[in-house]
């Protein structure tokens, strides 16, 4: 498993910008890692992302947020450099959660569809889709500060489970399943602190890391948000990460 995307299922106050790791009245920011990749996030008044560019060595994609008028995400737009037209991600809700997402390719047809049950505010299942075929079934369990994902294919057979724990409405404590086996503690700043099998990402996301335990440093701005972080490895590795932040 090489990337965890991490994401509530029910509707929660949280902003991009706090999954970000940023607070204040920020525009944008840049984040440029060592290996020449970087991304520009862009951020609306209300805290929520309204575009973001990721660039590598060798691609650049552009995605453009729209939201609907309670506020919640309904289409994501994604284009390469010329404009082209890659995709986009359509999302529709039961109230404030979420019931279905879809992703549409160029040529505007469904390739994946997310379908969510939605039971007392919370989804308790999703059916995952490829181009109309139904490929496996995922249920979920809630406990205090806890979600368990139960995954079954088209038979209904299980195929694995994995439990998240949770400090706040995004903050991940512990991820834990039959190959991924992740711990992460926060300093007073609320900030990652150190990771145990995984890496906290910048914009939220974690990534496994098997056998690392990670520390981080940061080096801060006036209004309190991060410009340098130094991720020290225990395999004796140290990366840098830097970004910029622009205010309104």
């Amino acid at each position: 498993m090489a990337i965890l995307f991490i994401s509530c299922s029910q509707a929660s106050s949280v902003t991009d910008l706090e999954r970000y790791q940023l607070q204040g009245n920020v525009l944008c920011t840049t984040v440029r890692s060592e290996d020449g990749s970087s991304y520009t996030a862009w951020f609306g008044k209300n805290g929520m992302l309204d575009s973001l560019i990721q660039e590598s060595l060798t691609d650049t994609l552009s995605s453009i947020y729209h939201y609907n008028k309670k506020g919640h995400l309904q289409e994501l737009s994604i284009y390469r450099p010329d404009r082209h037209y890659e995709g986009y991600y359509l999302y529709q809700y039961n109230g404030d959660v979420l019931e279905r997402y879809t992703l549409f390719g160029w040529d505007l047809q469904a390739i994946f569809e997310w379908r969510f049950d939605v039971e007392n505010g919370r989804q308790t299942r999703c059916r995952f889709y490829n181009e109309g075929a139904l490929v496996s079934t995922t249920e979920y369990s809630y406990g205090e500060k806890v979600k368990t994902e139960r995954v079954f294919d088209i038979e209904g057979q299980p195929c694995g489970e994995i439990t998240y724990r949770y400090r706040d409405a995004y903050r991940i404590e512990s991820i834990c399943s039959e190959d991924v086996d992740i711990h992460i503690t926060y300093g007073n700043d609320l900030l990652p602190q150190t990771s145990l099998g995984g890496l906290v990402a910048p914009d939220g996301e974690i990534a496994a890391a098997k056998g690392e335990r990670i520390s981080y440093s940061y080096e801060t701005d006036p209004n309190g948000n991060w410009i340098s972080r130094i991720e020290n490895y225990s395999s004796g590795a140290t990366k840098t990460i830097n970004r910029t932040i622009i205010y309104r």
